[in-house]
């Protein structure tokens, strides 16, 4: 199974010169593997002014195990291993670093009008000694009638050893209205 995703913030405020902007996107390919195990390459692409990142991309291979699955729901365990490379703006110097990784992902949808997603990783760096970073998305749509829907989330990113003077923490949240075809 192929996904992909992308989601980006555009954010401009009164007396403020800078404009904030957010970006992350994702591919994954997950491939079936027998007694409910799979295995996936995934590539993330992440990019925040407000933390002078210019581009993280993370490159992970991994295997997981789902805890159930079923046509309305899945909840599953992964684990592998990752290489991150961070453009940081100037002053902050450019890093790269291999990290383990452990995570899960839930997800329930097709349930009446409700889908819910979660999505949560965690990043001991093994080349990066004492580094950790932890990832969070989640995801609540309501479906309304003639294909109308009503979204929120949030999604929420740590970094125990940010660059000088970046906040360890950065998140999002985000309301929607939209509709499907």
């Amino acid at each position: 199974m192929l996904t992909a995703s992308i989601n980006s913030l555009v954010s401009n405020q009164d007396g403020q010169e800078i404009e904030t902007s957010r970006t992350d996107a994702r591919v994954t390919f997950k491939y079936s593997l027998p007694k409910g195990w799979f295995a996936f390459p995934e590539l993330i692409f992440f990019s925040n002014n407000e933390i002078n990142l210019n581009l993280r991309s993370v490159y992970k291979l991994g295997a997981g195990y789902y805890i159930f699955k079923t046509n309305k729901a899945y909840w599953g365990a992964l684990g592998g291993l990752a290489y991150t490379i961070e453009d940081y703006k100037l002053p902050q110097p450019n890093r790269s670093s291999a990290e383990a990784f452990i995570g899960t992902d839930l997800n329930f949808y097709n349930i009446g009008d409700f889908n819910l997603a979660l999505n949560a990783n965690s990043y001991p760096s093994l080349t990066e000694k004492g580094r950790f970073r932890a990832d969070l998305a989640l995801d609540i749509k309501y479906d309304l009638p003639l294909d109308f829907y009503i979204k929120v989330g949030t999604t929420y990113n740590y970094d125990n050893q940010p660059g000088d003077g970046v906040s360890p923490s950065d998140y999002v949240f985000q309301t929607g209205f939209g509709y499907e075809f």
